[in-house]
């Protein structure tokens, strides 16, 4: 129905336009240009006059509007499709520079295409299985298939697992937190369950508040692996001081505005709630930047002896070179004795040394990081491919990738 309205008014406008100058386009092309310019005004015009009805002010939807344009003065919100663009570039002269297409799809031999992509949770969960159970979350999938099916399914996994709510939800072959929500009783996994009929990917939920991404490279031909990012991910919150609702507290912190369209999807009710004086509430619960995370460069958070624990402990997973460990803990005094944290997510190839949206970094400073990142996965998958029998068709991946990148916008839908 919107759609129908949409160009309704792209059509009136362009009849109006036409009989105030009384003009016609000089060519066929300039005409389309016309409708498909003046769709776009339409479109953008009654989307933020939905929204201001939404909103029931209009101050605050023109201020978040005016954020949401300045934010792309600062790489760290850029689109990644826009972002990344210069690493064509670089994968170009590195595919020349190795002399193979498909070098980078044996970085990670035990991980399907090295993680670059289309990789799903639980084929990454085989290979932290290899860790202690103290550092591992529980975890299943449920399987694509009648909701009351999974859903005795999940009963059954529960009472096995003596786990409870709350969970994690996420899609099994997911990324960039699509998907990720947290799931408190029965009724939001029915709902969560019912909406996503693809393959969902269950975690035993930790309740530990902290969080740090650390980016592990071990090249084959070397006696040890390192650390070559460490991230420190927080999450923002305000503090209520009894008048202003939490939507204009998040207005008025310069950098939380930034992303005020994203806190105010996770928020639900409590956007144009007042908290009180004093009271401190939590924008996001997700350790994505997509979710409203923010990321700093953490490399002063661990100690020598912290970093080498860790080191060691990656190094017990066979075959596995490169990759972002994703880690929950309890605080910094117990991390720097390596007790209560938990492993929650691990990324292969294609994941990325993320203290590269710290804020304090400049845009060259990120894609210096990037080039030599992939400088590294490209040279371990080399090494690899060189030592392997197993040959690995671009073609086939070029279509798993399709099919990531065809998933990834279903859930997003």
């Amino acid at each position: 129905m919107l759609v129908i309205i949409k160009f309704f008014f792209t059509g009136l406008a362009l009849f109006l336009v036409n009989k105030v100058f009384n003009s016609a386009p000089s060519s066929a092309w300039i005409y389309v240009l016309q409708i498909i310019l003046t769709y776009w005004l339409v479109s953008s015009l009654l989307g933020f006059l939905i929204f201001t009805y939404k909103e029931k002010k209009i101050s605050r939807s023109i201020k978040m509007y005016i954020y949401y344009f300045l934010r792309w003065k600062n790489y760290e919100y850029w689109s990644p499709y826009f972002f990344y663009f210069p690493i064509v570039g670089v994968f170009l002269y590195n595919i020349l520079r190795c002399r193979s297409i498909g070098a980078v799809l044996y970085a990670n031999p035990q991980v399907p295409f090295g993680g670059l992509a289309n990789k799903t949770k639980s084929q990454m969960e085989d290979q932290i299985a290899y860790l202690s159970k103290e550092v591992i979350l529980k975890s299943s999938v449920l399987k694509s298939g009648p909701a009351s099916q999974r859903l005795k399914f999940l009963q059954k996994w529960l009472s096995e697992t003596k786990n409870s709510y709350p969970l994690v939800f996420k899609p099994d072959q997911g990324q960039r937190g699509l998907g990720v929500k947290v799931i408190h009783d029965e009724d939001q996994a029915q709902e969560y369950i019912r909406k996503n009929n693809t393959d969902v990917y269950v975690q035993e939920y930790c309740s530990y508040e902290n969080e740090l991404g650390l980016f592990y490279i071990h090249e084959p031909n070397k006696q040890k692996g390192f650390i070559f990012s460490t991230t420190h991910k927080i999450f923002p919150s305000v503090v209520g001081n009894g008048i202003c609702s939490t939507a204009d507290l998040i207005l008025a912190d310069s950098r939380a505005r930034y992303q005020s369209f994203i806190y105010r999807e996770q928020l639900g009710d409590n956007w144009l709630s007042v908290p009180k004086d004093g009271e401190r509430v939590q924008l996001t619960k997700y350790g994505n930047h997509s979710r409203g995370a923010i990321f700093e460069d953490g490399s002063s958070l661990l100690g020598k002896e912290c970093i080498q624990s860790f080191i060691e402990l990656f190094e017990k997973i066979p075959h596995f070179y490169i990759g972002r460990f994703d880690i929950r803990y309890e605080n910094r005094e117990s991390l720097l004795k390596n007790k209560n944290f938990k492993i929650i997510e691990l990324n292969g190839a294609g994941s990325e040394a993320t203290h590269i949206y710290d804020s304090k970094m400049s845009l060259f400073g990120a894609y210096k990081v990037l080039f030599l990142q992939w400088r590294y996965v490209f040279n371990i998958g080399n090494y690899n491919r060189k030592q392997s029998s197993n040959k690995k068709s671009i073609f086939v991946f070029l279509k798993y990738l399709l099919k990531s990148y065809l998933n990834a916008k279903k859930i997003s839908q």
